[in-house]
């Protein structure tokens, strides 16, 4: 599906990546992700972007192998909430956080994964998207992996947790006038 966008961002996408809090990131942060993750989410938003046509959007959580990234082979498993309007979905308890993450890292064993949190809103860290990724990082421990990078995913633009790295996208609508 995505792999029409993965080497070329859309028409619509002039993006920059940037730290989400610049000055304040420690040193030890990278400014980017690995180039493969960041297609990745470019290829995500851009569809995202394309698809969107009722401003109803299906949160969803998936699990992308990051060994084979921009392969037919796709996502490893996922996860799809109820379609919503809402800037921020319905929220759900830590258990069942948890347990979806646990029941999406099972279908990786040994497998460095990226986790792909689709929602609507802005791309900004919520609460949400925090608590989601805390209950991948318990379920990769409980499985004795690393924990996964979380990509949170709007039609504005995606970042990244806990890397703070993110891209906006400008509107492709012309300002209006007063």
């Amino acid at each position: 599906m995505e792999s029409a966008f993965l080497n070329q961002p859309s028409d619509h996408a002039r993006g920059m990546t940037t730290s989400c809090r610049p000055g304040s990131a420690p040193s030890d942060r990278p400014d980017r992700l690995d180039p493969t993750v960041e297609r990745l989410a470019t290829g995500r938003v851009a569809a995202l972007r394309v698809s969107i046509a009722t401003r109803r959007l299906t949160p969803s959580l998936s699990i992308s192998p990051l060994d084979r990234l921009g392969v037919a082979e796709g996502d490893l498993a996922w996860w799809s909430g109820e379609p919503t309007r809402a800037v921020d979905p319905r929220p759900l308890d830590w258990h069942l956080r948890r347990e979806i993450a646990m029941r999406l890292l099972s279908h990786a064993p040994g497998r460095r994964v990226v986790a792909v949190w689709t929602r609507p809103g802005s791309p900004e860290p919520s609460d949400g998207d925090i608590a989601w990724a805390a209950a991948l990082r318990h379920a990769a421990a409980a499985y004795g992996g690393a924990a996964p990078t979380l990509l949170a995913v709007t039609r504005w633009g995606w970042f990244a947790l806990p890397d703070d790295v993110r891209q906006l996208w400008e509107s492709d609508r012309p300002a209006r006038k007063p």
